[in-house]
């Protein structure tokens, strides 16, 4: 967490393997990478997995249990949530998140769906919020915050309400525009843990840029891996480093056991040149060996970069706000 040079993660993808071989300076990643696989032969460096389709040509969109999580905008995310005051106590909250896979060619129509949908909600008053994302390995994320398992069949309940009121045919007409962009939707649901979170007073408050980690935990090694992130906490903590996190355990829907947090920034710019800067902090070396420790109780690694869209996100409270304005 935060000490990127001490961290095996690499993608696919050239340019961003190069720009953190720049980044790391003093560490090349590639002899990170052989290293890790010595200490840990299961170390996997991949991208996020993709889930499951679940889009078949017969699967009515609207009278499944499928079709009304697409309705409900069959999109993926993560967890950002507004950081709390120092020292508030929060209640882990369950997060619904979901990861959809856009046909290239289709993003455009993609997108015009999601904001078509927001639209039709802020007009026929659809009492739910989420937060959009769209990631560098071309996935598009939302997730949408539920009160608890129990309150599930309510979520959905208000989904089809919305249906109601916004018209049986348009809404179909709009989950089939929708669905004719995708490739495939997986989802899953994760908990929050303030407790292994570091969301300072003077945390970077533009999340524009995103960072997320997974953290592949073998079984039963889940409490060492909450005690390293607790250090981190502390560590952080007692050096006041204007930097931030969220973290959450995986839940259903998740290779678990998994643990996940996201960090961000006002650009990567700006996210990239903080984590030098904490990387060359001499108070937060013991950070060095607390991440290799972690790493042993690892299975694997990986993460995945993007952005926040605002315009694919949104919030009743947002619209009712910018009515009062108005009026």
């Amino acid at each position: 967490v935060g000490q990127r040079s001490h961290c095996p993660v690499a993608n696919d993808c050239g340019r961003v393997l190069e720009h953190v071989q720049r980044k790391v300076g003093h560490l090349d990643v590639l002899e990170a990478v052989d290293e890790y696989e010595e200490v840990d032969q299961n170390l996997r460096l991949t991208l996020f997995g993709e889930g499951q389709g679940f889009l078949d040509a017969g699967v009515d969109v609207l009278d499944s249990r499928f079709g009304e999580l697409l309705v409900v905008l069959a999109l993926a995310g993560l967890w950002l949530t507004a950081p709390a005051a120092a020292g508030e106590q929060e209640a882990p909250k369950l997060i619904l998140v979901e990861y959809v896979y856009v046909h290239p060619e289709h993003v455009q129509d993609f997108e015009a769906a999601i904001k078509e949908i927001i639209v039709a909600a802020a007009e026929h008053g659809l009492d739910s919020s989420w937060v959009g994302y769209s990631m560098d390995d071309l996935r598009y994320g939302f997730s949408f915050e539920v009160e608890n398992y129990a309150g599930v069949d309510s979520f959905f309940s208000m989904w089809a309400e919305f249906g109601e009121k916004w018209g049986k045919e348009a809404y179909a007409a709009w989950a089939q525009r929708l669905s004719a962009t995708l490739d495939h939707v997986n989802w899953s649901f994760w908990r929050m843990r303030p407790d292994l979170s570091y969301r300072p007073d003077n945390a970077p408050k533009d999340f524009t840029y995103m960072f997320w980690g997974f953290c592949a935990i073998k079984p039963g090694h889940e409490a060492a891996v909450e005690e390293s992130f607790k250090k981190f906490v502390a560590l952080f903590s007692e050096h006041e480093v204007p930097h931030a996190w969220n973290a959450a355990m995986g839940d259903i829907g998740t290779d678990s056991p998994v643990l996940g947090y996201v960090e961000w920034g006002s650009s990567a710019g700006a996210f990239w040149s903080r984590v030098d800067e904490i990387n060359e902090n001499e108070a937060l070396k013991p950070g060095d060996a607390l991440w290799q420790e972690t790493l042993k109780h690892l299975r694997g690694y990986e993460f995945v970069t993007g952005k926040y869209r605002e315009d694919l996100s949104y919030s009743p409270k947002k619209k009712a706000e910018s009515d009062e304005m108005t009026e």
